[in-house]
């Protein structure tokens, strides 16, 4: 297990303010104590905010000096703000599974210190998820790291909490088989959980031709059909004059012909008119029906009625973009769920994106990049 964590006892430019309260008395900056610190990744250059007060849930004074105490051991501290040579997404996980312990900690032995725990009652800290599901065999030993970390912390110089504020047991030799009891309660075997307990990795080749066959159907002229329809939908809704299933189905089964023709006239005229301006969007250069690609509606499929066809397309679109989302961020299901519609803008040739990241960021809204679907393509 690794154990060599980095102090940094003697970065430049550290006040004299000494810690107090049982622990180790050395020099730490007076920046440390703020709530809230900037951090800053030397490789990447990325530069965001840490609020200790809420980055972890909803803990206590004392957890917040412990994850501070942890989270200070891997930075420098230089221009205001703390710099680490870590990547965003270690610096992240680390957050994350100190979010989990303290989770569990407060649920199951709220008032009680670290110190007060038994081996196994500190194991019992890191083998669950917060949504209650069994941790797979990495995700434990990356709590157990954690742990550890702070259990070692006991005795270094580079101490800033408390002892009591620690693990006084190394779970190191038993966390596996203290964790043997809850696999086999969740119904799995050892080895299913050793080995991950998921499914195989689908291979680049299967994922480009899936995800070029939805951006194909997300694509189409048909999309472009529905989406206006939705569109125009909403604006009629708004307008108080969303005409009955009946009528917008004379709409689309006529859609290309004389409105005159539809019944009722006065209605169906202007959910027509309605309809194709929402088209036009999507097709600058067209200004009659006749040069539309699709001169007729496409929505009516077999016996399906027209609001089924049009609800059967959307659910393909929407499975489509949920599928592209998915392989070109890959974030997790919940958190593409979860998206609001302007969490996307456009960032040069990719995407920046919005989603609250509930495993490894405690729900919060998170800024992350997504790569073009051209340059996924480029890439094969």
């Amino acid at each position: 297990m690794d154990r060599n964590v980095r102090g940094v006892g003697d970065a430049v430019g550290r006040d004299s303010s000494r810690v107090c309260g049982g622990a180790v008395q050395r020099d730490a900056s007076a920046k440390y104590f703020d709530d809230i610190w900037t951090v800053h990744h030397a490789d990447g250059g990325e530069e965001y905010e840490i609020d200790f007060r809420t980055r972890f849930g909803n803990i206590s004074s004392w957890q917040q000096r412990v994850a501070k105490n942890i989270v200070f051991l891997r930075c420098v501290e230089s221009g205001g703000c703390f710099t680490v040579a870590y990547s965003p997404r270690t610096m992240i996980s680390l957050y994350a599974n100190l979010a989990s312990i303290f989770h569990f900690m407060n649920e199951r032995f709220g008032g009680r210190l670290f110190s007060n725990l038994s081996g196994e009652e500190l194991t019992a800290l890191v083998v669950h998820n917060t949504d209650g599901s069994l941790a797979r065999h990495g995700t434990v030993f990356a709590r157990v790291r954690v742990l550890a970390w702070m259990y070692d912390l006991r005795l270094t110089e580079h101490r800033l909490v408390p002892e009591e504020y620690l693990p006084a047991h190394d779970i190191g030799g038993r966390w596996e088989s203290d964790c043997l009891k809850w696999v086999k309660e969740a119904g799995e075997s050892a080895a299913e959980w050793k080995a991950g307990g998921s499914f195989d990795i689908v291979p680049f080749e299967v994922s480009l031709a899936i995800l070029a066959y939805c951006l194909e159907l997300v694509r189409t002229d048909e999309t472009k059909y529905v989406l206006s329809w939705f569109q125009a939908e909403r604006k009629l809704r708004d307008e108080g004059g969303l005409p009955g299933w009946k009528a917008a189905s004379k709409v689309f089964s006529m859609f290309g012909e004389q409105s005159g023709d539809y019944a009722p006239r006065g209605q169906a005229r202007y959910v027509d008119e309605v309809f194709f301006k929402e088209l036009c969007k999507y097709y600058p250069e067209v200004h009659s029906r006749d040069q539309l690609p699709i001169p007729g509606c496409p929505f009516r499929m077999g016996t399906h009625s027209v609001k089924n066809s049009l609800n059967r397309k959307a659910d393909h679109l929407l499975t489509a973009c949920f599928i592209s989302i998915l392989i070109l961020t890959g974030i997790r299901h919940s958190e593409a769920s979860g998206m609001a519609r302007n969490s996307f803008r456009k960032n040069g040739e990719n995407y920046v994106f919005a989603s609250n990241i509930d495993k490894t960021n405690h729900g919060v809204i998170t800024n992350r990049q997504a790569v073009s679907a051209n340059r996924v393509g480029a890439r094969a």
